[in-house]
């Protein structure tokens, strides 16, 4: 509401007085001036001005603005600030409105998190927090692997009012307290023994193979040196030095002395070479062991179905397949080429054998054995053919040596009450803690209905899955079937015993 004041002035200028007063003989306007302050209007009268100011100032002026926090409007403790035109009032916490007149809801703002319950409380609120969080504001989401017990150095991954325990190799169960018998599943290969250990397995190799699962076959050949271009071949567990002729020995390491039965005949004399001999013939003999008469092809000394052939002055053998030497007298060595690739070969007449390494087969030991041929891997599973053996790649949601389990049943923890879930064809099965049965070990045993409590005993089932028998006083033990004898009442006690 604006305020009028008027303001006086005499006249400037004096010209005549008229009962007894004076007279202004020109009209002065004073507002021209504008002394209204602050937007106030300015109003002219006879020999006067007036200012009407605007809300929130007052004066002749205009110039004093008006306090309207002197009137202390502002309640509840509320701080009051002066505005033009008005005031404006700070509320503490816990109230509202203009003059702070009204109490507030706190728990409009919505200040409790994660689905908490909000409570208004006098000048404040209270947030009821829903389980797995904590805070003032329920803005903490609770560690519960703090309280977790994972075994087995399991890793612990939090959750909302839950953990979940994330085994490690050879660990199962909600907990990682059960431990895996790998060796089910047949790990050692070429016959070795498992034993199984906590969280994982060994395998006790038989001689002559290694590796974690007894997959590869020892090179015994690796510290082996043959002697004079003998080669190493090895075998199970073993080796072999096949030795160039004329040497002999483990490692090749004994020059044959080939004059050692006296080949030469007649009275010639025998000189050693390696892997041969020569004969030095007396003149009424020749040959190759001093045997022929030095004439002709006449006494035949041509052996193993050789044919002599007179040359004039002498003669020459001409020998069977499988025979050298100058009498043909020698079996050619078929294995001395090395014809078996991945076997160990033995001589015959004109004609070898290999005795092929496993995985292997054919004339010479060269042709790979296919294990697919005879191995059937189930649910569209892909054959791999190995050195030893043939193993199935299974598809996704198969599982097993031949891909014949459903893959991943377990994985929903189908089995409750910390029973430990195995795959098997087509199916999964749980084995129960002691004290619960079912398909799903969800059924906790009630060992009282079995009555195994005698002698008119009270059974009691207990927290462990088990029971307990309350006994008369005449019976003792743990079902109450041992007789409580005393010696006063039944008089067992003869001839004087006490």
């Amino acid at each position: 509401m604006e305020s009028a004041n008027i303001w006086q002035r005499a006249c400037p200028i004096k010209i005549s007085k008229i009962r007894g007063g004076e007279l202004c003989s020109s009209y002065i306007d004073y507002c021209t001036s504008a002394p209204c302050q602050h937007g106030g209007t300015c109003r002219t009268h006879h020999n006067s001005y007036q200012c009407i100011c605007k809300d929130g100032y007052t004066g002749n002026h205009c110039q004093t603005k008006v306090n309207e926090c002197n009137s202390v409007p502002c309640q509840n403790g509320g701080q009051c600030v002066d505005v033009i035109k008005g005031y404006r009032c700070k509320c503490p916490i816990g109230f509202t409105g203009v003059n702070c007149e009204n109490p507030s809801d706190h728990c409009l703002s919505r200040p409790c998190q994660n689905n908490a319950t909000c409570t208004t409380i006098g000048n404040t609120f209270k947030c009821n927090c829903a389980a797995g969080f904590t805070g003032s504001n329920c803005s903490v989401n609770v560690d519960d692997c703090l309280s977790a017990n994972c075994q087995n150095n399991a890793l612990c991954r939090d959750g909302i009012n839950e953990f979940k325990c994330v085994c490690g190799p050879g660990f199962i169960g909600s907990l990682c307290q059960y431990d895996v018998n790998e060796c089910l599943l047949l790990p050692c290969q070429n016959n070795g023994n498992c034993t199984n250990k906590i969280g994982s397995y060994i395998c006790e190799c038989l001689l002559g193979f290694t590796g974690k699962n007894c997959e590869t076959n020892v090179d015994d050949c690796a510290s082996v040196t043959c002697l004079n271009d003998g080669k190493c071949k090895d075998m199970l567990n073993n080796f072999t030095c096949d030795c160039h002729p004329g040497f002999r020995g483990e490692y090749c390491k004994e020059n044959i002395n080939e004059c050692q039965p006296q080949p030469c005949r007649n009275g010639g004399l025998c000189v050693d070479g390696i892997a041969r001999y020569t004969c030095l013939c007396t003149e009424k003999w020749l040959g190759e062991n001093c045997t022929i008469p030095n004439d002709t092809c006449k006494l035949h000394f041509c052996e193993n179905g050789a044919t002599c052939v007179n040359n004039g002055s002498s003669y020459y053998c001409k020998c069977s397949s499988g025979f050298v030497g100058k009498y043909c007298q020698t079996e050619l060595n078929e294995c001395w080429s090395s014809p078996c690739q991945h076997g160990t070969c033995k001589d015959g007449v004109n004609d070898y054998h290999c005795t092929c390494q496993t995985g292997w087969t054919g004339k010479n030991c060269d042709v790979d054995i296919d294990y697919c041929e005879d191995k059937y891997c189930y649910n569209n599973g892909t054959c791999i053919d190995g050195r030893l053996k043939a193993t199935c790649k299974c598809p996704i949601g198969f599982t097993g040596i031949y891909c014949e389990y459903l893959d991943g049943l377990c994985k929903s923890n189908p089995c409750q009450n910390g029973a430990t879930c195995v795959n098997e064809i087509g199916n999964y099965r749980c084995y129960c803690r002691f004290g619960y049965k079912g398909r799903n070990c969800e059924k906790r045993i009630d060992w009282c209905k079995l009555n195994p409590c005698k002698n008119n005993a009270t059974c009691h089932p207990d927290v462990n899955s088990s029971f307990t028998c309350d006994c008369s006083a005449d019976y003792t033990g743990t079902f109450c079937h041992v007789k409580n004898w005393k010696c006063a009442d039944t008089n067992k006690c003869q001839n004087g015993g006490i």
